[in-house]
């Protein structure tokens, strides 16, 4: 019997040449080529973070004990937006 391939997302630092976007999108494309639920997807995140991404993470399951995969989704959009990569895209 084979082993079933497993897809790897591409790690995210929050650094402000990083597309918080892209990042998600891509997690999110992988987790279902993984057969991943959304229990999962929170749980495997954090192996993905790097730096301030990680300590992100960090202080948003001390602060939500029952994360879930969209509420976090949406918080760590929310944080890594940053104004000047909005007025950029606007601009294209």
């Amino acid at each position: 019997m084979s082993k079933p391939i497993f897809f790897k997302p591409e790690f995210y630092s929050g650094e402000p040449d990083e597309c918080v976007n892209e990042f998600i999108e891509n997690y999110n494309l992988i987790s279902v080529a993984n057969e991943w639920s959304d229990d999962k997807k929170i749980m495997y995140v954090p192996i993905y973070l790097k730096k301030s991404a990680k300590a992100f993470y960090q202080n948003y399951i001390i602060n939500n004990p029952t994360p879930t995969w969209s509420h976090f989704e949406l918080e760590l959009k929310e944080y890594f937006i940053s104004p000047g990569r909005t007025r950029m895209l606007k601009a294209k």
